[in-house]
């Protein structure tokens, strides 16, 4: 299979779910991986919502989102220029989730590897890595 990437790029609005959702679904109905495409928009969701909340001051600025399928992985990018945040150090692997960071816990869980880098240009990228399932179509 030919990698397929496909990019979005957005700015807060009370219907962002709305379209984050049916961004990824888009992407992601074709491969028929009902728990796939799931689990891309609920990491999608978390992150976006996360970097609107706590990254943006206003839930000013854009967020740029790509979504790359090949044939064992679909990978998740989320880029934006808002203040530095690497969720994935907020809440430690064991922490008691009534403590907090339930949403960040989620996506540990349901990604293979998360990354996050900080760039020299201010530019957050978070990466989400999820295995695709070797019974499914285009696999």
């Amino acid at each position: 299979m030919e990698p397929q990437k496909s990019h979005i790029e957005i700015s807060w609005a009370p219907d962002i779910l709305t379209d984050l959702s049916a961004f990824c679904m888009e992407q992601l109905d074709p491969l028929g991986d009902d728990q796939l495409n799931l689990a891309v928009q609920l990491v999608v969701e978390e992150l976006v919502t996360n970097i609107f909340n706590c990254g943006y001051e206003r839930l000013d600025g854009t967020v740029d989102i790509t979504i790359e399928v090949d044939s064992g992985f679909v990978t998740l990018t989320i880029r934006d220029q808002s203040l530095e945040f690497n969720p994935f150090l907020i809440v430690p692997e064991g922490t008691d989730p009534s403590e907090g960071g339930r949403g960040l816990s989620l996506v540990r869980r349901l990604t293979e590897t998360t990354l996050y880098e900080r760039t020299s240009e201010g530019e957050n990228i978070l990466t989400c890595i999820f295995p695709r399932s070797t019974g499914s179509p285009d696999s």
